[in-house]
């Protein structure tokens, strides 16, 4: 629960989302643990700390920098990578310290797919039950239902800080994690493949780009050596049988789940194969062509295009990438992407030692973050991606300094 609540930053009324929240929470109960004890001892590299943090400073510093230059107000972008620090990379030092302990990674990765899994089943509750989602709609606002309603009525569901494309992702994320299991061992084969159609099902009523890592979790089973291809066969079996059934089991029981609901979701899902693009991929296209080499170079301080002038707006983007080099062009745009991707590095050479299946797993996560960026900020603004990954990541790490290197560090009072 508490990893839920922390890696979605479900907004309400409360003054904080549930990220904050969770992470004040942890700030109450470290300070009272280094109070009554004298010391707090957590199993982390300070080497690898420093250097994340002296990097992403250096970003935020230089960011901030770019924008007083260029004498704009928007400083949207250097905020958001200082949530990425404390709120993203601090709150999960801080939970996986809490909570987890001296856990064994598999507990992180199991609980990483469970709260995926969970917020799948709340997008299916939602979607069947208007009780459910009048009440989840009510706790987090009316831009939901707005959302709910201008889409046919099945998207904007979820119980998260962001339930479009960002959300889809996750699920995906987790679907990849799955495929652990489904390498592992086949007593859990059963198991995972439910979980694996649950996220599927909810992807497709969340965001296309969720499909893009069912791909390549399909793919990581497929060239798994040992039994690879009868899992894919049997997946595409139960896929088949269990989209039928889910299907009649919505007109037959559920009546307000009308057809053209039905038929909003069908064509939404298969709108970019059968006609080649969608909307929104043609203004994506549009939007990632340079129209100013300068700009392109030395970016002109925009981020958030709701602060511009009409005649900036002609720029407008909604791709990460492009956003970025608006704002402060292409060299620091280059530095936080390599420094983001040095620490999926890091994690792939660590976790190669002692599990390599989990080393695969982590290098698609790593590759996937990189495209899924051309689609937004994804990398840096989405919230709950800056969160699971790096709880993937420190919990990569902690496992690792707790069972092979046994480095620490202690903070006294």
């Amino acid at each position: 629960m508490v990893l839920f609540v922390y890696v979605f930053s479900i907004n309400s009324s409360f003054p904080v989302n549930s990220g904050k929240f969770i992470i004040i929470l942890t700030l109450v109960f470290a300070l009272t643990r280094l109070l009554i004890k004298g010391r707090f001892t957590a199993h982390f590299d300070k080497k690898f700390i420093k250097i994340i943090f002296l990097g992403i400073s250096y970003i935020i510093l230089v960011s901030a920098t770019f924008q007083l230059v260029h004498g704009g107000g928007d400083f949207s972008l250097p905020y958001g990578f200082l949530i990425f620090l404390l709120e993203g990379f601090v709150g999960s030092l801080l939970v996986i310290s809490f909570y987890y302990g001296r856990e064994n990674i598999d507990v992180i990765l199991r609980d990483l797919v469970d709260v995926a899994v969970f917020q799948a089943f709340i997008i299916l509750a939602m979607l069947f039950s208007p009780e459910i989602r009048e009440i989840l709609f009510s706790i987090q606002g009316d831009a939901r239902e707005d959302v709910f309603d201008r889409y046919g009525g099945f998207r904007g569901l979820g119980f998260s800080g962001s339930v479009v494309y960002d959300l889809a992702a996750i699920m995906g994320f987790a679907q990849i994690l799955i495929t652990l299991d489904m390498r592992k061992s086949s007593r859990v084969f059963t198991g995972a493949i439910l979980k694996w159609l649950l996220l599927l099902v909810a992807i497709a009523i969340t965001g296309r780009t969720g499909f893009l890592c069912s791909l390549v979790s399909l793919l990581l089973i497929l060239f798994d050596g040992k039994k690879g291809k009868l899992q894919v066969l049997t997946i595409c079996m139960i896929l088949g049988s269990f989209s039928y059934y889910l299907s009649l089991i919505a007109f037959m029981f559920f009546p307000e789940f009308d057809q053209s609901t039905f038929e909003n979701i069908i064509f939404y899902v298969t709108d970019l194969y059968v006609n080649g693009g969608t909307k929104s991929t043609d203004v994506l296209w549009e939007s990632l062509k340079i129209k100013d080499l300068s700009v392109f170079i030395f970016g002109m301080g925009v981020f958030n295009w709701d602060l511009v002038s009409n005649e900036v707006y002609r720029y407008y983007s909604d791709s990460g990438y492009i956003r970025h080099i608006y704002h402060h062009g292409f060299f620091i745009t280059a530095a936080s992407v390599y420094l983001y991707m040095k620490l999926w590095a890091f994690v792939y050479r660590i976790s190669r030692q002692f599990q390599p299946e989990l080393a695969v797993v982590v290098i698609a996560i790593a590759i996937l973050s990189l495209i899924i960026q051309v689609k937004g900020d994804f990398m840096f603004s989405s919230g709950i991606n800056v969160k699971y990954s790096l709880i993937l990541i420190v919990g990569v790490l902690s496992h690792y300094c707790i069972f092979y290197t046994k480095k620490s560090m202690t903070i006294k009072f």
